[in-house]
């Protein structure tokens, strides 16, 4: 099975951004779902990856495995904290969690698309 890592990465930081700009221009933000567990409202990383990913998972190694249930967890980590953001007042701390939650999940992806290429 084949993984378009990039259209991940693309759709995360396109998430990431129209957040970035929403607290900066104190604008509403409509927060998406990472559909783990809620399948509407969801992002488009975690429509792809639930339609696509989860359902084979056990086609792969046990150490891609990990990994995919890693960016499960770290993209929807990312969505509980995106969606306590307060646009009108954001808290400094909370932004710097979302941050690290986003970066855990780009090293993550890249972790799996260097494993898939191996």
């Amino acid at each position: 099975m084949k993984i378009d890592i990039n259209f991940y990465i693309a759709q995360h930081e396109v998430y990431k951004k129209r957040l970035k700009l929403a607290v900066e221009n104190k604008q509403a933000f409509n927060h998406k779902e990472c559909c783990r567990d809620v399948k509407e409202n969801c992002c488009a990383f975690g429509q792809v990856f639930y339609r696509d990913i989860m359902p084979n998972i056990d086609q792969f190694p046990e150490e891609v495995k990990r990994v995919i249930l890693e960016i499960e967890d770290y993209h929807c980590q990312f969505h509980e904290l995106a969606k306590k953001v307060d646009i009108l007042n954001p808290d400094e701390e909370l932004l710097k969690e979302v941050e690290k939650a986003s970066f855990e999940l780009y090293k993550l992806l890249l972790r799996l698309e260097k494993m898939l290429k191996s």
